[in-house]
Protein backbone atom coordinates (compact mmCIF):
# COMPACT_ATOMS: atom_id res chain seq x y z
CA UNK A 1 0.00 0.00 0.00
CA UNK A 2 1.08 3.66 -0.86
CA UNK A 3 -0.08 7.02 0.36
CA UNK A 4 0.50 9.87 -1.60
CA UNK A 5 0.58 13.44 -0.39
CA UNK A 6 -0.51 16.12 -2.46
CA UNK A 7 0.84 19.61 -1.88
CA UNK A 8 -0.57 22.80 -3.64
CA UNK A 9 1.52 26.14 -2.91
CA UNK A 10 0.78 29.50 -3.36
CA UNK A 11 2.85 32.16 -4.28
CA UNK A 12 2.02 35.76 -5.23
CA UNK A 13 4.62 37.87 -6.96
CA UNK A 14 4.06 41.40 -6.98
CA UNK A 15 5.75 43.87 -9.10
CA UNK A 16 5.83 47.89 -8.81
CA UNK A 17 6.75 50.13 -11.54
CA UNK A 18 6.09 53.26 -13.19
CA UNK A 19 5.13 53.11 -16.86
CA UNK A 20 5.84 56.62 -18.22
CA UNK A 21 4.76 56.69 -21.95
CA UNK A 22 4.21 60.55 -23.49
CA UNK A 23 0.23 61.37 -23.95
CA UNK A 24 -1.00 61.16 -27.44
CA UNK A 25 -1.34 64.10 -29.13
CA UNK A 26 -4.69 64.14 -30.23
CA UNK A 27 -4.49 67.85 -30.80
CA UNK A 28 -4.51 67.35 -34.59
CA UNK A 29 -7.11 64.41 -34.51
CA UNK A 30 -9.82 64.79 -37.12
CA UNK A 31 -11.97 61.92 -38.51
CA UNK A 32 -13.43 60.47 -41.37
CA UNK A 33 -16.13 58.31 -42.36
CA UNK A 34 -17.09 56.65 -43.37
CA UNK A 35 -14.60 55.51 -45.73
CA UNK A 36 -14.89 53.75 -48.34
CA UNK A 37 -17.45 55.67 -48.93
CA UNK A 38 -20.07 56.06 -52.34
CA UNK A 39 -22.01 58.98 -51.74
CA UNK A 40 -20.83 61.85 -48.65
CA UNK A 41 -17.86 61.50 -45.56
CA UNK A 42 -18.21 63.08 -42.67
CA UNK A 43 -14.93 64.99 -41.32
CA UNK A 44 -14.91 65.65 -37.98
CA UNK A 45 -12.83 68.09 -36.27
CA UNK A 46 -12.57 66.81 -32.87
CA UNK A 47 -11.42 69.78 -30.46
CA UNK A 48 -12.11 71.92 -33.46
CA UNK A 49 -11.44 75.41 -30.89
CA UNK A 50 -7.56 74.17 -30.88
CA UNK A 51 -7.21 73.72 -34.71
CA UNK A 52 -7.98 78.11 -34.91
CA UNK A 53 -6.00 79.19 -38.16
CA UNK A 54 -5.56 75.45 -39.66
CA UNK A 55 -7.76 74.71 -42.82
CA UNK A 56 -8.69 71.43 -44.81
CA UNK A 57 -8.35 70.90 -48.34
CA UNK A 58 -9.19 67.91 -50.27
CA UNK A 59 -7.49 66.88 -53.91
CA UNK A 60 -8.29 63.94 -56.01
CA UNK A 61 -5.53 61.68 -57.53
CA UNK A 62 -4.84 64.00 -59.96
CA UNK A 63 -3.79 66.96 -58.21
CA UNK A 64 -7.11 69.34 -58.03
CA UNK A 65 -8.29 70.89 -55.15
CA UNK A 66 -12.02 69.41 -54.79
CA UNK A 67 -12.71 70.56 -51.45
CA UNK A 68 -11.40 74.00 -49.19
CA UNK A 69 -12.07 75.14 -45.55
CA UNK A 70 -10.99 76.63 -43.05
CA UNK A 71 -11.53 74.70 -39.55
CA UNK A 72 -13.93 76.73 -37.91
CA UNK A 73 -17.11 74.07 -36.96
CA UNK A 74 -16.67 70.74 -35.41
CA UNK A 75 -17.81 68.49 -38.56
CA UNK A 76 -17.98 68.87 -42.37
CA UNK A 77 -20.75 66.68 -43.98
CA UNK A 78 -19.77 66.71 -47.56
CA UNK A 79 -22.10 65.18 -50.53
CA UNK A 80 -19.77 62.87 -52.98
CA UNK A 81 -22.33 62.67 -55.87
CA UNK A 82 -21.51 65.74 -57.60
CA UNK A 83 -17.30 64.76 -57.79
CA UNK A 84 -15.95 63.92 -60.55
CA UNK A 85 -15.59 60.25 -60.08
CA UNK A 86 -14.38 57.18 -58.15
CA UNK A 87 -10.98 57.15 -56.45
CA UNK A 88 -8.72 58.24 -54.05
CA UNK A 89 -8.96 61.71 -52.50
CA UNK A 90 -6.92 63.06 -50.30
CA UNK A 91 -7.13 65.43 -47.61
CA UNK A 92 -4.59 67.29 -45.85
CA UNK A 93 -4.93 69.31 -42.37
CA UNK A 94 -3.02 72.75 -42.83
CA UNK A 95 -1.81 74.65 -40.19
CA UNK A 96 -1.38 78.43 -39.73
CA UNK A 97 2.28 78.34 -41.26
CA UNK A 98 1.44 76.35 -44.12
CA UNK A 99 2.55 72.96 -42.96
CA UNK A 100 0.55 69.73 -43.92
CA UNK A 101 0.30 67.99 -40.60
CA UNK A 102 -1.88 65.00 -41.41
CA UNK A 103 -2.53 63.54 -44.43
CA UNK A 104 -5.67 60.53 -44.98
CA UNK A 105 -7.10 59.25 -48.06
CA UNK A 106 -10.49 58.59 -49.25
CA UNK A 107 -11.92 55.92 -51.48
CA UNK A 108 -14.62 56.80 -53.35
CA UNK A 109 -16.23 53.90 -54.89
Amino acid sequence: MSDTLLTTVTDTLIINTALSLPAPNNEHTILIYPNPTSDHITIDNGNYVALTRYSITITNSSGQQVFQSAINQRQFYLDLSKWAGNGFYFVELIDPQNNKVTVRKIVLQ
